[in-house]
């Protein structure tokens, strides 16, 4: 069964965010792995919770920086919140 409109409008929504942030997802033609989340606003994350408690405690319109463990090297970037569930 295929995603109804609004589903693929969040998605769309949700892939621009991470693209503007220049975040890496999974390479879906090698299975490669992307960028993995170590730590928001400099607190530890090691499980998906710990980073939207972060993002909830934020709140959206504000921004949150990730540090991110990209092919074995850590870097940051700061990103917005954003609903994505709201409507545009």
């Amino acid at each position: 069964r295929k995603p109804g409109p609004a589903v693929q409008r969040e998605g769309q929504h949700a892939a621009r965010a991470v693209d503007k942030a220049g975040l890496r997802g999974v390479n879906p033609a090698t299975g490669a792995i992307g960028d993995v989340i170590v730590g928001a606003n400099e607190r530890q994350v090691r499980r998906l919770a710990d980073l939207t408690d972060e993002i909830e405690q934020v709140g959206v319109g504000k921004t949150v920086n990730l540090t991110l463990n990209r092919g074995g090297r850590q870097s940051s970037v700061t990103v917005d919140i954003m609903d994505i569930g709201a409507r545009r």
